[in-house]
């Protein structure tokens, strides 16, 4: 498929992403330090169950790009055990290749996003704790670029409604997720 397939998962995810993004409170000047600890027990408790979920399909989209370990790492850093946070049980659903990717793609463009929340802190993120923020380093451009190229030739212009559901459905569990 083309590109068309990226600009209809932008246009489709937009509203939903921008709310995301403000739903991102760590950014605050005024958030306490303990809104960087909160932040990543949350997405610790959405990516774990989905990550899980996606793999448990058979359906490896996100082979090599698990960021699970990433966060609970940071977690450690920061004296906390991920053993004891909660997972996120409204997941969306990832049972067919194109809501795997539907969904793999709200996870891989917060790749991007960490990149930004991390340029954003600046002093504020702690250097030992900041694995997932940076989760493929000077590679994340490129890694972007080879997951939206799976994109383009995997999901078929009858799949792509599927897909575009998937990813809006990830986000607005990200959402509810985020404000629970």
């Amino acid at each position: 498929m083309s590109d068309d397939i990226l600009a209809r998962l932008k246009e489709a995810t937009a509203g939903i992403h921008q709310q995301v993004e403000r739903q991102v409170r760590i950014l605050d000047p005024q958030a306490p330090a303990s809104a960087y600890v909160d932040y990543l027990s949350k997405l610790l408790g959405f990516h774990a169950p989905l990550e899980h979920a996606l793999e448990g399909a058979g359906l490896p989209v996100l082979e090599g790009r698990a960021k699970t370990p990433l966060l609970a790492q940071d977690l450690w850093a920061l004296g906390v055990d991920p053993e004891y946070l909660a997972w996120c049980r409204q997941l969306p659903q990832v049972s067919t290749r194109a809501q795997a990717l539907g969904a793999a793609y709200v996870l891989e463009g917060a790749t991007l996003g960490g990149k930004h929340v991390l340029s954003r802190l600046g002093d504020r993120a702690p250097a030992h704790a900041s694995r997932y923020l940076d989760c493929y380093g000077p590679q994340v451009g490129a890694r972007w670029n080879a997951f939206r190229q799976t994109l383009r030739e995997e999901v078929s212009p009858q799949e792509a409604p599927e897909c575009l559901a998937a990813a809006v459905g990830t986000f607005e569990a990200l959402s509810r997720w985020l404000e629970a």
